[in-house]
């Protein structure tokens, strides 16, 4: 299924990037790229809809919301709703809390098996997922979900007066990002994560 996707490689060629090349690889993507910039991953949706940000989270922790916001942020839903996944080597909770405030799908330990690898990816394909968007934050709801594998990380509560929007869409490998529904839910405070953890 995942040979009709693309796999954009985000961090440093040197580190952990190089070796998530060859697992993307092996996973059967369609398309392997380094991810350079917004421009080159909207040209891309155009022949792939369906396109994958896999981060090596080795790379520096400023590097991370610059390239999070250029994705979280594109005009092109293509982009806008595509997965983000983290590969980090060891469980460094101030890296993955970090990450799951920005909206990360996923975040895996190793191995970084084939095996293991392809089940948790096809959970981000063809079936209906559910995003919140406020003023400081957009992506998987954090709310109720705890830690399982990565032990328990403690993200900071966020509260934002007035409403948020709910958003329900599915990302289908041949037609892209479809959106279902959306819905603006009126909450005089809306705790966005706590106890987070991806699943």
């Amino acid at each position: 299924m995942k040979n009709l996707a693309t796999a954009f490689i985000v961090g440093s060629p040197e580190n952990c990037a190089r070796g998530l090349m060859d697992i993307s690889q092996d996973l059967n993507f369609s398309v392997v790229l380094n991810f350079k910039n917004q421009a080159m991953a909207e040209q891309q949706s155009k022949r792939t809809p369906i396109c994958f940000f896999l981060f090596a989270l080795d790379c520096t922790e400023t590097n991370i919301p610059v390239m999070t916001a250029l994705i979280r942020n594109s005009r092109n839903r293509q982009i806008k709703y595509a997965p983000m996944i983290g590969f980090i080597e060891a469980a460094n909770s101030k890296m993955i809390g970090m990450c799951l405030k920005l909206g990360f799908d996923d975040i895996v330990l190793p191995p970084f098996k084939k095996s293991t690898l392809s089940p948790r990816l096809e959970l981000q394909i063809g079936k209906p997922r559910i995003y919140y968007e406020t003023a400081d934050y957009f992506g998987p709801d954090r709310r109720k979900q705890v830690g399982a594998g990565l032990g328990n990380v403690r993200i900071s509560k966020r509260k934002q007066n007035g409403a948020h929007t709910k958003i329900t869409f599915c990302r289908n490998l041949k037609t892209g990002i479809q959106i279902q529904k959306k819905e603006l839910v009126e909450h005089s405070t809306l705790q966005e994560s706590q106890n987070a953890i991806v699943i």
